[in-house]
């Protein structure tokens, strides 16, 4: 959904995804988006300055944090970010059962409306900080310790990743790359990998079983070897390359959604 901006130029942002980097506290948020002009046309590749902001409110509120000014290349309206990357976060910016939303503003306009609340992802920060790991001194949990059948398999292992079969004159790049895969974890995330080449774009790359679906078609950012495109996947299973061309490499690593069906 594009969100306008006021005057001197009008932009619009969609955010694709913001997702947790593991790694020791403090971490990052990997924010990816598409900028537009008036026209709902992507703005022409060039750099632009952008200030992302966290606040404890949709509207008003306190800024919790920000990037400042930075500077940010896009590719076909494309961009991405490492929230946290140049500014590191505070340690309680994510203190469990507070909300956040996140605002950007891009070459000195005024800020997008409405922000964007961040849900769930940015959370698992607050995972790394004392008031929810502690340390544990090692061999300090035992049976006795484990309540009787509070731990099962699922909470200790993951499904393999299964190798789907490719459509359309797709095939694996092969190498050292990943092969195309999909699992889906303990918490009903449905993973994708591979790069590939060689396929149709815009025609299914393969199809994913049900239970594996997402509830609504997803739009994704990818990585292509001429900078980003778009994957889609549908509620039907189709994933599918919406732009680059197939003789040249396309990437699924990296890209997540919530199983619907």
């Amino acid at each position: 959904m594009f969100k306008a901006l006021t005057p001197i130029a009008l932009f619009a942002i969609i955010v694709f995804a913001a997702a947790p980097l593991t790694a020791a506290v403090p971490q990052l948020i990997s924010h990816q988006g598409l900028i537009t002009d008036s026209s709902g046309d992507p703005v022409a590749d060039s750099t632009y300055t952008v200030t992302f902001t966290i606040y404890d409110a949709p509207t008003g509120g306190t800024n919790l944090w920000s990037s400042g000014p930075q500077p940010i290349a896009t590719s076909n309206g494309l961009y991405g970010y490492l929230l946290g990357g140049n500014v590191p976060f505070p340690g309680d910016l994510f203190s469990a059962g507070a909300d956040r939303w996140l605002g950007i503003q891009v070459d000195g306009d005024a800020e997008i409306v409405p922000r964007t609340n961040l849900t769930s992802a940015p959370y698992a920060i607050q995972a790394g900080n004392a008031d929810i790991a502690q340390a544990v001194v090692a061999n300090a949990i035992g049976t006795t310790e484990i309540a009787d059948s509070t731990i099962t398999a699922q909470d200790v292992s993951q499904e393999a990743w299964t190798a789907p079969t490719l459509m359309n004159g797709w095939v694996n790049y092969g190498g050292v790359y990943n092969p195309a895969g999909y699992f889906k974890d303990v918490n009903g995330i449905v993973h994708l990998r591979g790069l590939l080449h060689f396929g149709t774009v815009a025609s299914p790359v393969f199809v994913l079983p049900p239970g594996y679906r997402p509830a609504y078609r997803e739009l994704q950012v990818n990585k292509t070897s001429s900078g980003f495109g778009r994957v889609d996947i549908w509620s039907t299973g189709e994933v599918v390359f919406q732009e680059g061309s197939g003789t040249t490499w396309q990437t699924l690593d990296g890209i997540t959604f919530r199983a619907g069906n």
